[in-house]
């Protein structure tokens, strides 16, 4: 496992009561809930940065078809 480092936050009592309901149904601590709800959030945001990456290329290209299309 990767070194830890200890955070504290604050978070909404509404946030903490959906975080202990979803760790009591899965028999989690909150902290294994909140572990796999940051790393998946980890792996969408990096989802949707190299999906804006390739559709600013897309466009690029787009602007250059023409050269493509003449030869």
């Amino acid at each position: 496992m990767d070194a830890s480092t200890d955070l504290h936050i604050v978070l909404p009592e509404s946030l903490v009561a959906g975080l202990d309901r979803l760790a009591q149904e899965r028999g989690q601590r909150r902290v294994q809930v909140l572990r796999e709800a940051v790393a998946e959030y980890l792996v969408y945001a990096e989802a949707q940065r190299l999906t804006a990456e390739m559709q600013a290329y897309v466009a690029d290209m787009a602007e250059h078809s023409d050269a493509f299309v003449a030869e």
